[in-house]
């Protein structure tokens, strides 16, 4: 096969932060898949998250031994390591961390990082179906990076030293981005994620099959944009699970355009 690479989850959860299984359970899982690439990208220190279910700057090093140690175990899986990063007021805040030389080092440790909620309008509205179905009446007004705000950060990021792949996590890019804000991206080399397991509230659907989803992802990647496949497993049988992702790049046949996670060794 020309891009084995394809048969990929690059997002998936551990008890590291809000996943239900240990890493080895999951890494087991995504070898009985037979997938060729596995990532885990458990969150970076969040406030929606508490104190321990998140990976903090200083747990990095140990974050990343901890998943690598079954490499041997699993050799013919390419096993790698990201963290997912967010974006919004909850968040850590992408500007003061460029600032601190030991994040910086410690995150350049990983394989790659995804970026959630980044210009996420939609976000507000699956918080409010949540909190709707749990009867809350109020949700915390929260506020979001732009584009241009973000790719400001990221290359200051880059000034800083952060060299390996950044994506943006289960976007709904039909819905929060304009095509120029697609071509800045391409640009500055940030993928998108396919997420099978994040659904439109409208639709019940993942994004990507949202009708207006398609040509602003084709237009994305006729501008040189790459994608990923991720699944959002917070359990062991979610992992793999991203048949719909990879039927809907070999129909679209963009199988050239999904990006290739290699180990920062």
């Amino acid at each position: 096969m020309k891009y084995p690479y394809m048969f990929q989850d690059l997002q998936t959860h551990t008890t590291w932060s809000d996943g239900d299984n240990s890493v080895h359970e999951m890494v087991e899982q995504a070898y009985n898949k037979e997938l060729h690439t596995y990532g885990i990208t458990d969150h970076f220190r969040s406030q929606k998250l508490k104190r321990g279910d998140y990976v903090s700057s200083t747990r990095i090093p140990t974050y990343k031994s901890t998943i690598i140690f079954f490499k041997d175990q699993f050799p013919s899986l390419n096993l790698v390591v990201g963290l997912e990063i967010d974006t919004t007021s909850q968040g850590p805040g992408l500007r003061g961390m460029a600032q601190d030389p030991f994040t910086m080092k410690n995150l350049q440790q990983l394989d790659y990082l995804l970026m959630e909620h980044v210009a996420d309008k939609q976000y507000d509205e699956v918080r409010k179906f949540v909190a709707d179905k749990k009867g809350e009446k109020k949700i915390e007004e929260l506020s979001y990076m732009g584009i241009d705000n973000f790719l400001r950060t990221i290359a200051l990021w880059r000034d800083k030293g952060i060299t390996i792949p950044i994506g943006l996590a289960h976007n709904s890019i039909d819905r929060n981005l304009s095509i120029p804000e697609l071509e800045k991206l391409a640009a500055e080399e940030i993928f998108i994620e396919l997420c099978s397991d994040v659904l439109d509230i409208e639709t019940g659907k993942p994004f990507y099959l949202n009708h207006e989803y398609t040509p602003k992802l084709l237009h994305f990647i006729n501008a040189g944009g790459k994608i990923s496949i991720g699944s959002d497993a917070h359990e062991v049988s979610m992992v793999g699970k991203v048949n719909s992702a990879i039927e809907y790049i070999e129909k679209l046949e963009i199988e050239d355009s999904v990006i290739e996670i290699k180990p920062n060794d």
